[in-house]
């Protein structure tokens, strides 16, 4: 017969036993790093729990404002190396939905940067006019930091006209007087 405590220790052995590439056990960070992995190729929200968690535990106080997919991808490599995170989201079914949703927000944002630019042109407040120019700014940095995670999702079409729209914001934010 097992004693109800013997249980407890197996599992208290478990969780802090030391991290191995390979093995079963696995630290508090890398477990909900691969829940998180887990729950956005399904698909799903992140709860605010394990979100909050997730940028709390960000290896560097910088990956903070990383999504929650890159602090999880850094919290694995730094715990368990770089095997940790083959086979995750990039892996999943899901993956391709994933990447066409992104690839749909890249357009969308496209568009939204234009009409900020088209705001920040025509507007009589300079206040106004220098905040939806920030927004521009801000969107196609967006674009440039998710376009590689899209690209396998993109059609060649849909690529050229997204590098085509890219160039174009560019010259304008430019225009504008922003330095890349």
């Amino acid at each position: 017969m097992t004693k109800p405590w013997s249980l407890l220790d197996e599992r208290v052995d478990l969780f802090m036993a030391p991290n191995k590439v390979g093995c079963a056990t696995t630290s508090a960070k890398a477990e909900l790093a691969r829940r998180v992995l887990e729950t956005l190729a399904q698909g799903h929200p992140v709860s605010t729990h394990d979100a909050l968690q997730l940028r709390n535990w960000a290896v560097r106080p910088e990956d903070s404002v990383l999504t929650l997919e890159e602090i999880a991808h850094c919290i694995l490599e730094q715990d368990e190396g770089p095997k940790a995170t083959a086979g995750s989201m990039e892996d999943a079914p899901q993956a391709g939905n994933w990447r066409r949703v992104c690839a749909d927000f890249i357009m969308t944002d496209l568009e939204l940067a234009f009409a900020f630019l088209d705001i920040a042109r025509t507007s009589g407040v300079t206040e106004t006019g220098r905040r939806n120019q920030e927004n521009a700014r801000t969107a196609y940095d967006a674009v440039r930091r998710f376009l590689p995670r899209s690209l396998p999702a993109l059609s060649a079409t849909e690529r050229q006209a997204i590098e085509n729209k890219l160039g174009e914001l560019k010259n304008h934010l430019e225009q504008h007087g922003e330095n890349f």
